[in-house]
Formats: structure tokens, sequence, C-alpha cells
């Protein structure tokens, strides 16, 4: 039998460390859901800067239903409240033509396949069409797929202005390499950027040679064309004559008409025209010296020549002058007459250049305009051949020539040019040109803003000799894809910053065959440093809020079974000591019954007086109050008074004539309480000991 004083002692300190334990406990759970309501406010801070992203973000279950959308996502696709997409198939966003593409885009996200970046089209709330890059990737919950999210890019605008910019380029390369003169687009340096198939014919070199040659390789350096720099220096255009030289190293005079024009924040640029005219010197020369020159003025005439002076009031027209302005045929106008036909900016110089002529001999050449007798303006040019001498006056005799098809034709290519020029350097966007070997032939302005570079020390060099080589060698890889593909090719690439800093671009590279057969690549790139940035920085992010979440639930776990086993502890502790407690019960019981009630019985029986009697009853009756919560499990068997007190006895180890001699009765009446006991628990007809079966239930 245990001590129960010790017995309470141990159980005093087993529940002092129990609930020193429980707090440690409840101190971790505390510390938990604190860990809980950070990581909450984490992934709502992480929602807000989703959902407030310029980006459209969007979140699509398995089924494809649309579950989420930010304000840009709408904005995008013109709705204008989530409740008009939440709860509808992603299909309604998709155009027709594209949904199969969609659908197996979906099927190999949930699949967990790789997704290939590019440009896609949607389909908006008022039916338009639009266009945007799209990155995607799953969302897991308890290691399984639940659904899709991405972002999405606008480029709609980017989309319209490249097919604007490849239309006007088309344009303007179609005029350029289409017109009869030679053309060449240079620096006021005299490095040459293009040129095009007439000068190459003219000059039996390709434009790479050109290019390379500048304008020291192809002009010869005389003092007429450093008069003719001066002039251009100073006027920012000039016409003339000038010398210049084949590949084979023959010379040739060159009818030459020359401008500088400006670009936005690109430097000044020229565009230069010429023609051969070498014949038409030497046939001047002839006629200088030949009388036949005189002989052959009506045939001049009739070309479109004319004869004048300007000291006198002598002008005489040919028939094609007549035909160009629309005057009649009998009309013969003195000079001064004449010079109605010119606007009053262009009659004054033909008045000089004739006059020169006549002084000096040599000929020459103007462009001005004519107007007709209906009020049109015509576009002429004007050439004073040489000076004669009719008697004792002298004329200037030439050709006067409609070049107005022509001229228009220059000054639509100029303003192609032009626009074209400005439209790249005022674009949010870069572009270059390359050839077939990777040589650099173009830069647009924003691209030579943006790196800090320029056109004339790129040109004709390769990404190998310019780039780091990593960046070089992805480059060169991407534009023989182009090349190989002979389609447009939509890539993100990297580059290197004047700053060294990293940004990256989405680039879009296509192919395209020049007039002379020569093949390049061309490129379009638009800075996504900032969305790439922000793409990344929101997965690494929920990548680390997914580890934390399973480290958490880790460490959560591993507390939970250590509370599982508190509990079973707590539990077997709780269950030892109600056995402890009913045992100290039942001792105190069987005590009281056996050491004390029976004596309490014989006394009532011995002689009394009034007063030992009434002190005996209060005993009895606080006895039975002490004891009555205690004989409950007793009378929970249906027990009699005097059976829960045999049945105690017995328990207790004693013998049928130890307990009737405890009680006073005769050891049959025991015998009877013993058999009723019996019944009452189901042991009838059963061998089992009455004394094991009543301590085994607790009684």
């Amino acid at each position: 039998m245990r001590d129960p004083s010790k017995a309470r002692q141990a159980q005093m300190r087993e529940l002092a460390s129990l609930r020193k334990r429980i707090a440690e406990l409840e101190q971790a759970q505390l510390q938990d859901r604190q860990m809980e309501e950070r990581l909450r406010g984490s992934e709502q801070r992480l929602r807000g800067i989703i959902l407030n992203a310029q980006s459209g973000y969007f979140f699509i279950d398995r089924d494809g239903i649309y579950r989420q959308v930010n304000d840009a996502w709408l904005r995008m696709h013109k709705y204008d409240s989530p409740d008009e997409i939440i709860g509808r198939h992603y299909s309604v966003t998709q155009v027709g033509r594209d949904l199969d593409k969609a659908q197996q885009n979906v099927e190999r996200l949930l699949a967990g396949e790789p997704f290939p970046t590019g440009e896609f089209s949607r389909l908006c709330k008022d039916g338009s069409i639009g266009y945007h890059t799209f990155s995607a990737s799953p969302v897991l919950s308890d290691h399984e797929v639940i659904g899709l999210e991405g972002f999405l890019i606008d480029t709609t605008e980017h989309k319209k202005n490249l097919d604007a910019l490849r239309a006007g380029e088309g344009r303007f390369r179609s005029i350029f390499d289409n017109s009869l003169d030679a053309i060449l687009l240079t620096m006021p340096g005299g490095e040459i950027v293009s040129a095009n198939r007439a000068t190459q014919s003219l000059l039996g070199m390709t434009e790479e040679e050109i290019c390379r040659a500048g304008r020291a390789g192809i002009v010869v350096q005389d003092e007429a064309l450093a008069r003719a720099i001066e002039e251009r220096e100073k006027k920012g255009k000039w016409r003339g004559i000038l010398t210049y030289r084949r590949k084979d190293g023959s010379t040739f005079a060159a009818e030459v008409s020359s401008n500088v024009f400006r670009a936005p924040d690109s430097g000044d640029r020229t565009i230069t025209i010429f023609r051969d005219v070498s014949e038409r010197k030497q046939m001047q020369e002839a006629l200088r010296k030949s009388e036949i020159f005189l002989k052959e003025t009506q045939l001049i005439a009739r070309l479109g020549g004319w004869k004048a002076n300007p000291h006198t009031d002598y002008l005489e027209w040919s028939d094609g002058v007549y035909s160009i302005i629309e005057a009649p045929r009998d009309y013969s106008p003195g000079y001064a007459e004449g010079r109605k036909y010119f606007p009053p900016e262009y009659g004054p110089v033909l008045q000089d250049k004739i006059s020169d002529c006549l002084e000096t001999g040599v000929p020459f050449r103007v462009e001005l305009q004519l107007i007709t007798d209906t009020g049109k303006r015509r576009w002429a040019e004007v050439r004073g051949l040489a000076p004669v001498i009719e008697g004792e006056r002298s004329f200037v005799v030439g050709t006067l020539q409609d070049i107005t098809e022509r001229k228009e034709a220059e000054l639509a290519l100029r303003e192609s040019e032009e626009r074209f020029r400005l439209f790249m350097d005022n674009s949010p966007t870069i572009a270059w040109i390359k050839d077939e070997q990777g040589r650099y032939v173009y830069l647009s302005g924003t691209y030579e803003a943006r790196f800090g570079v320029q056109l004339k020390d790129w040109i004709g060099k390769t990404d190998a000799e310019l780039w780091p080589p990593e960046i070089a060698e992805n480059f060169r890889k991407n534009d023989l894809a182009v090349l190989a593909a002979g389609r447009p090719i939509e890539v993100t690439e990297e580059t290197v910053s004047p700053d060294g800093s990293r940004c990256h671009w989405l680039n879009s590279k296509f192919p395209f065959r020049a007039a002379d057969g020569e093949r390049y690549i061309a490129g379009i790139g638009l800075d996504i440093t900032e969305q790439k940035k922000a793409e990344d920085e929101l997965t690494i992010y929920r990548e680390h809020l997914e580890a934390l979440v399973k480290e958490r639930t880790g460490e959560l776990e591993n507390k939970t079974q250590i509370l599982e086993e508190l509990n079973a502890a707590t539990r077997a502790l709780l269950r030892q000591r109600e056995e402890d407690r009913k045992e100290l019960e039942e001792r105190f019981v069987a005590n009281m019954k056996n050491l004390i009630l029976p004596y309490a019985e014989k006394m009532k029986k011995t002689h009394l007086d009034e007063r030992q009697l009434s002190y005996l009853g209060i005993m009895e009756a606080h006895f039975n109050e002490i004891m009555s919560p205690l004989m409950k499990t007793m009378q929970q068997r249906n027990f009699t008074p005097t059976e829960s007190q045999v049945a105690s006895l017995i328990k207790d180890g004693k013998t049928t004539k130890e307990i009737a001699a405890i009680m006073g009765v005769a050891p049959s009446s025991i015998d009877t309480h013993r058999k009723s006991i019996r019944r009452k628990l189901g042991l009838n007809n059963v061998k089992a000991n009455l004394q094991s079966h009543l301590q085994s239930i607790g009684i």
C-alpha cells in the first residue's frame, strides 16, 4: 500500500511540471499565431502590389474560370468592374482563331510544361482586338496545382507603331532604290550611310564598298569640292559640278545637289543627288568650238530650248517651252514680260545665272519653278549651255526640261526619309539594321542616345566587336535563327548600359532582302527591364513565402506531435490521479464502515443516556453526510446500504464470519447478502472471485 501523502506530493509535482509545460506550449502557440498574422500581412501586401501593378494580373482555376483580375487587366480588356468577368471562362477573352492555341497553352501550364514567350491576341469587351506579351505559372496548394496566375504587358500600340514603321520604311526604300538619279545618305563629315542602286551602278561599286570608301573615296578632292563644302556649311545646301571617281579609277563630271537636314537628337544629316554630265560637258565643249552649234539652235528649240540676253528685252522660246508653260504658240514675249512665268524668288536667280554665263562662259544648271498660264506651278531644270554671238549681240542658249515628277519624287523621298527618321528617333523603341554578316548599317537616334554611341563609330562592325562575349553570342544566335526561319521572331535579350547595369529588351527581329538581293536583319526593341524586375521580384517573394509556410508547417507539425504526446501523458497522469483518488476514497469509506460505524452500532446497544444517544446520532448523521458522495459509485450498482457495507468488507478481504462479527449479525445473513451482490453484478453461475471482481470495478 502506498503512502497517500507521498503519492499526493508526487501528484502535485507532476501537476506543477505539467502546468509549466502547458504554459510553454501556450507561448509557442502565441508565437505561431503572431507568425501567421505576419505571414497574412505579407500576403496582403503582396496581393496589394499585384492588384495595383501596371501589368495586367489574372488568376484562373483548373476549370479555366476567372477568379481574380487587377485594375490593369480590366483596363486592357475594357471592362468596368471585376463582376463582369469573375466566374466566366477565359475563352470569352480569346480571339476565335487563337482559341485552340490558348487552350493548348493552358493545358501545358497545368501539366507543368515550359511555356514559350511571345505576342498574343486578346478579345476586349467591346469586340476590339488587343495584343500583349504573356507570362504565367501554375499555382500550388498542398503540392497540387489549383490554377494559373500570370501577367500581361500591353503591346498593342507597340505593334501598331511597328506595322507603321515597316510600311514607312518600305515606301522610303522603294523610292530610294528606284530613283533614276544617284542618291547618297551621308553625314556632314563625309561618312556615307547608304547608297541607292543608281549610285552603285554609276560608280561600279557595291553599297558596302561605297560606305566604306566614304566621300574621300568617290569624290576628287579639289578646290571645287572645298568650295562646295564651305557653301553648304553656310547655307545648308549646294548645287554645282564635282568630279567623281569610279571603282576602276576613271573620273567623270557630275551635277550635284546636296542638302543638310537636322533630325531631333540625331545631329545633322545630308542627302546628295548627282548624275553623270560628262557627256553633256563634252557636247557643250564641242558646240562652243563648232559653227554647227548655231545651226542646231532649231533642234535645241524643238527639245525645249531657249535663247536670252538679260541686258535686253530679247527672249526666244522653243515649242517645247511653250508646251511646258501652256502659253499660246504665237506668243513672242519680250524678256521682261517672259519673267512673269517665274515666281519672284526664282526670276532674279535665272537672270544672275545668264549674266555669269555670258561673262565667264561657264555653263550653269538651276532648278526652279514656273507658273503656267493656267496658274499651276511646275518644276523645271534650266541649263545654260554656252554664250553665242550674233552680230553685235551676245546670247546664252540652253534647254529647259520639265522635272516636276522627278522633283516631287525627290521631295517625297526626302519627306519619307525625314518622317522615317523622326519617327524612329522619337519612338520609345530602339531600332537597328545589320547585314547578313552581322555588321551594323543603321542605328536609330533613340538607340544612339540609349547606349551613348554614334552610327559612324558602329557602322561596319559586328556585335563581337562591340558587346561583351556572352551578349554578342546571344545576339548572333538569334540573328541566325531569324535568317534561317525567314520570318519575324520575338525574343527577350539582355544588354549592358553605359553605367554597367543590365537591361532586358523585348526585341522583334525580322529579315528582309534589298533590291540588290542582299539580305539584312532589322530589329526593334522595347525596354522591359522594369517589368522583368517586377515579375522577378514577385516570383522570388512568392517562393520565399512558400518556403516560410513550408517551414512553419513543419514546425507546427512537430509542435502538434509534442502536444499530442503531452496530452497523452496528461491523460495518463489524470487517470492515475483518479485511480489514486478512488483508492483513497474507498479506503476512507472502508475504514469508516469497518472501524467506526460497527462500534457506533454496538454503542447503541449499550446503556446510554439520552445525551449520549443524541451525540451518537449526530455523529452518525455527519458520518453519513461525509460518506454519501463516496457511496454513489456503490449505489450505482443498486446495492442496499447493508449490501454496500458487505461489498466493501469483502473487497477488503474480510471473511463471512469476520463480517458477521463486525456487523453483529448471523453468518447466514452475510451469505444471503453475498448471493444478492453476485446476482446484481451478473456473477451467478460464473466461477469468479467476488473480492477480485469488486476490486476490478472500483467498488
